[in-house]
């Protein structure tokens, strides 16, 4: 499931302010200034000039980073990473430097060392969330390694570890996520049967969760998109207590607790963490109930039930079946396992020139691209956004499957600021005869050389004039050059495909 979320009430209020460009703090600093307007060069230097004065300071080596990642250095991003980590092991910045280690650098060979790092730091942490957070990084480098978890994991995590599945349903137009479907509601009966999908007699089955805590409903009756299901299972209490209840997935979903409805999402996200609630509940037995919907797209649930600290429960059980409680109204309170201590720090420390980028890259890859583009684009309307506030922009609309818009948002990058990355992502994206395209690579490595996306471009050029074993070659020495990127291996091992 992709760790690759409706923006919260709790913390929209100041998400809007993390989100203008620029920032209290940026108007009174040449290097937060410079780098708001992508002037990297001044950035980097006015930055290296600040961190002699105070080692180890976590925003300048944050902005150090940004520099970095627009001169196309990813030795100095891997060296910063580990830098900001020491520093301070318990930002919450860490949680997005995170999604762009993992999902930015991974050319690069050390990216899961680097996220496995940032994790570990998270998991000691003495804030429940951060720690919880932590180990689900862990978990998420181990899923890049293809490592199965150990068996004490689904007690870690308190994560299900099984459900009765019943689909499929009909979900043209999105529609289960606006209707109930068959069974919901009711006391369970898994011999019970209706009429699905296409006509499908439909009943109950039950499926095991992944060593990793994941469900794919879809392996219950060999389909994968464009359908509906629901999906139960028991939890029991030791003693009454306030818990959490902490979903995921790749879906749209709605959740019941002991039959009541206590969620609703219409819209498919895919995260490993989405939004969660805390609840007093009864000693005794539990029932969770969600109904899961996707269109295009495979569908994915897990939810796990953690101590309202976000430790394990001593003598939690999910027994396969049990007679949930008599229905009352229950309380809950919303939260967020990821947004709300970024959001909580960003609140309390102040807005900086680059807040905008951070908050949109943890929110675009947890689920909720959509909201950042709206977000962006309401304080481009409202005062303009810096160059850096663009390109957090053009970010969130690529993850948001908005092409055309993102390109012209570079466009406007463009036309302003030059950095080898977004001069680099300009030719990728607008310049389509590939001879065109080398000329213009020849070109910007001379502008900027010794950045191997650009080199990697300009090596081409032996391939289209049929020259294999030069090209090969040109690769061995990109190799040598760069020993950190997996890239120029990477390319070797697809021309042998």
């Amino acid at each position: 499931m992709k760790r690759t979320k409706v923006i919260l009430s709790i913390f929209a209020s100041f998400l809007v302010a993390a989100l203008l460009a620029g920032g209290v703090a940026a108007e009174t600093s040449e290097a937060w200034s410079a780098l708001g307007n992508l002037d990297t060069e001044r950035a980097k230097r006015l930055f290296e000039e600040e961190l002699e004065k105070s080692p180890g300071d976590f925003e300048v080596l944050r902005g150090l980073f940004l520099c970095a990642c627009f001169d196309l250095d990813p030795a100095m991003q891997d060296r910063l990473v580990r830098d900001m980590v020491e520093a301070e092991p318990s930002n919450p910045y860490l949680l997005s430097l995170f999604e762009h280690v993992i999902l930015e650098m991974s050319s690069w060979k050390d990216y899961l060392k680097l996220s496995e790092l940032i994790g570990e730091a998270l998991e000691r942490q003495e804030d429940p969330r951060l720690r919880h957070t932590g180990m689900r990084m862990q978990t998420s480098v181990d899923s890049h390694r293809n490592r199965r978890q150990g068996r004490d994991f689904m007690e870690k995590s308190g994560s299900a570890p099984g459900y009765w599945v019943a689909g499929p349903f009909e979900n043209q137009s999105n529609i289960a996520a606006y209707r109930s479907l068959p069974f919901e509601g009711a006391e369970l009966d898994t011999a019970e049967t209706v009429v699905g999908k296409e006509g499908q007699k439909v009943g109950w089955t039950w499926l095991k969760a992944s060593s990793g805590g994941d469900l794919w409903p879809g392996e219950a009756y060999g389909s994968t998109s464009d359908f509906a299901c629901q999906v139960r299972c028991f939890f029991e209490l030791p003693s009454e207590m306030e818990v959490l209840v902490l979903p995921g997935g790749a879906c749209s979903m709605r959740i019941l607790l002991d039959g009541e409805k206590v969620y609703a999402d219409p819209k498919y996200r895919n995260a490993v963490q989405r939004e969660g609630f805390r609840v007093r509940l009864g000693q005794g037995p539990h029932e969770i109930t969600a109904v899961l919907g996707s269109a295009e797209n495979e569908v994915a649930f897990d939810v796990a039930v953690l101590a309202g600290d976000y430790r394990p429960i001593r003598g939690l059980k999910w027994p396969r079946f049990a007679a949930a409680p008599d229905r009352e109204a229950v309380q809950v309170e919303r939260i967020h396992t990821i947004f709300n201590p970024f959001d909580e720090y960003v609140e309390s420390m102040g807005t900086q020139v680059d807040t905008p980028y951070w908050t949109a890259l943890l929110r675009n890859h947890n689920g909720y691209e959509d909201e950042s583009v709206k977000q962006l684009e309401k304080a481009e309307a409202d005062g303009g956004l810096s160059l850096l506030g663009k390109w957090a922009l053009h970010r969130s609309l690529l993850q948001n499957n908005e092409e055309a818009m993102a390109i012209e948002q570079l466009g406007d990058i463009k036309e302003s600021a030059s950095t080898a990355m977004t001069d680099y992502l300009w030719i990728e994206a607008t310049v389509d005869d590939r001879e065109a395209q080398i000329r213009a690579y020849e070109e910007l490595n001379r502008i900027y050389p010794d950045r191997l996306p650009i080199e990697l471009g300009v090596s081409v050029k032996v391939l289209v004039d049929g020259d294999y074993v030069g090209f090969l070659e040109g690769l061995d020495s990109l190799k040598k050059k760069y020993p950190g990127s997996s890239s120029p291996y990477e390319i070797r091992s697809l021309i042998y495909q």
